[in-house]
């Protein structure tokens, strides 16, 4: 005959036995997934590292091609926007050479000139234009993203209505002149030239680059500018470039990692020079 506490003596033995047994499968369960976990952060920071150096690869490459012309006349200054893409094993690379001098100096140009910003941005008004001077000098060009007036769409532009933001249109690196060789014809407009004779000296300066600041004035001449147009150009304007910004995507093939190196790129005589350096991780 069964034992009625004895049955009760073991169904507790049991109910027990299932509790442990639960809570060994939760221990079980949070140390697999934990490990997982752990496995799988690994691999995204060797990927990361990857990634990181593959777009520094392409700071290197950007290096070698502004390396390539040291030492060589004034003329050699004249390095329009270049892109290159590469595709590895790690990723796709792409990288950026463009003339930091071919934009609007923000700190030392004078407002009448950066007046005409407005024509280029619909939400740069003039009364930005004048917090800008009042609130010049700007060590680093981000630095104007701290005053209340200057919106994302002033700062970055509109891709989708088509307008340039102050990141594409001004520096803060430049000696106050722009590269008409290298320079747009909106910016060689904002000098105040008209557009269709900014059009005329940038196609010249492509097919025929103007060589050196002596006979500048005679080539804006022949072009057939009038003498206040051309003492404007002198003034604000010249033929070579030292100031460069380097700009390195690479994109993971597996995980979509994308790192942005940027550098800021002064040539020294015989040296190239890091002004800034910046990186982000999307």
């Amino acid at each position: 005959m069964n034992n009625p506490r004895q049955n009760r003596d073991n169904g507790m033995i049991l109910v027990l036995v299932l509790w442990i047994l639960f809570f060994l499968s939760l221990v079980l369960m949070s140390l697999s997934f934990n490990q997982r976990l752990r496995m799988r952060e690994s691999s995204f920071r060797m990927e990361k590292m990857r990634i990181n150096g593959l777009a520094r690869e392409g700071l290197q490459r950007a290096f070698l091609r502004l390396s390539a012309d040291r030492g060589q006349p004034e003329a050699a200054g004249i390095i329009r926007k270049q892109k290159f893409s590469l595709q590895t094993e790690a990723g796709l690379l792409s990288y950026e050479i463009s003339d930091e001098e071919s934009r609007l100096n923000l700190n030392l140009l004078p407002e009448d000139v950066l007046i005409n910003l407005i024509v280029l941005n619909p939400e740069i008004t003039p009364e930005v234009v004048k917090i800008l001077v009042k609130e010049r000098p700007f060590r680093l060009l981000t630095e104007i993203r701290r005053l209340p007036e200057i919106t994302d769409e002033i700062f970055a532009g509109s891709p989708e209505e088509g307008y340039p933001g102050l990141n594409d249109l001004a520096t803060v690196w430049s000696d106050g002149k722009i590269n008409l060789n290298t320079a747009p014809p909106h910016i060689i407009a904002c000098l105040g030239i008209p557009e269709e004779t900014a059009v005329l000296i940038s196609d010249r300066a492509r097919t025929e680059s103007f060589l050196d600041k002596d006979s500048l004035p005679q080539r804006l001449s022949e072009l057939g500018l009038s003498p206040s147009q051309v003492e404007i150009l002198t003034r604000f304007g010249k033929t070579g470039s030292s100031v460069y910004r380097i700009s390195s995507c690479a994109v993971s093939a597996r995980r979509k990692v994308k790192q942005v190196v940027e550098n800021i790129i002064r040539r020294e005589d015989q040296e190239l020079r890091i002004l800034l350096h910046k990186e982000s991780c999307l």
